[in-house]
C-alpha cells in the first residue's frame, strides 16, 4: 500500500504543450511564444522548454530554453515559412510530448496595383470627352496580395502620390495615405497636368508603383 507521503511524491510528467503562437512577424524577425508547462497537478515548477524550428531549406534546429516562454528568429530568410513546435522537460519527472506545429507563413509585399482611373460624370465632360469639373476623382482596385483569405478582408493601405507643376514652374509632389479605393482632389488648377501614382502596402512591405495616370 502507498502511504499519503509516497503518493504526494509521485512524479507527474509534463502534459502535451500548447502550440506556439505568433507575437510579431516582419522582415527583421519572427517572434513566437507559448503557454507555461502544465502537469496533471497544475503548473510545472521545474520545467524548461525544448523548441524545434524548421526554416530555410527545411533545416531543423533545436533550442533549449530556460525561464522564458518566448523565442525570436532574427533576420529570417525572405520568402521562407518557419515552423515551430515545443515540448516541456521536467528536471525531476521527465519530458512531455511535442505540441502541434505552428507555421509562420511566407510574408511578401503586394504586387504593383493596376493604374488608377479617373472618374468623371458624363454631364461634366466636354465635347472631346475631357472632364470639366472643379475636382479630380481617381479610383483603383485592390492590389493582389492584399487579401486576407481566412478573414475575407483586405489588409492593405495605399499611398497615392500626385504631382504637378506650380505657377513658378517648380515640380510639386504630395502623398496621401488611405484605406479607401478612391481619392478626390478638389479645386485643381485649370490647365495644369496632374500625375497620380499608387503604391500598395501590407505588413510585409510596399509594392512597386503602379503605372501612373496623367490627368
Amino acid at each position: 500500500m502507498w502511504s499519503h507521503e509516497q503518493c504526494d511524491n509521485v512524479c507527474a510528467a509534463p502534459l502535451e504543450a500548447a502550440a506556439p503562437t505568433l507575437v510579431r512577424k516582419n522582415d527583421n524577425e519572427i517572434t513566437v511564444e507559448w503557454e507555461n508547462c502544465q502537469t496533471v497537478s497544475g503548473e510545472c515548477t521545474d520545467c524548461s522548454y525544448e523548441l524545434e524550428i524548421i526554416g530555410q531549406h527545411g533545416i531543423k534546429t533545436t533550442e533549449t530554453i530556460y525561464n522564458r516562454n518566448q523565442y525570436t528568429v532574427y533576420q529570417p530568410a525572405s520568402s521562407t515559412p518557419y515552423s515551430f513546435r515545443v515540448k516541456c522537460i521536467s528536471y525531476n519527472c521527465g519530458e512531455g510530448v511535442w505540441s502541434q506545429t505552428y507555421t509562420a507563413d511566407i510574408c511578401t509585399p503586394p504586387v504593383a496595383p493596376v493604374c488608377p482611373e479617373e472618374r468623371c460624370p458624363d454631364n461634366k465632360k466636354d465635347v472631346n470627352g475631357e472632364c470639366r469639373d472643379n475636382k479630380i476623382t481617381v479610383e483603383w482596385q485592390h492590389a493582389t496580395g492584399c487579401e486576407n483569405v481566412s478573414h475575407g478582408s483586405h489588409m492593405c493601405h495605399y499611398e497615392l502620390t500626385y504631382s504637378f507643376e506650380d505657377a513658378n514652374g517648380n515640380d510639386v509632389s504630395r502623398t496621401i495615405f488611405t484605406n479607401d479605393l478612391k481619392f478626390t482632389l478638389y479645386d485643381p488648377e485649370d490647365g495644369k497636368n496632374y500625375n497620380f501614382c499608387l503604391v500598395a502596402c501590407n505588413e510585409c512591405g510596399k509594392s512597386p508603383s503602379s503605372v501612373c495616370l496623367d490627368v
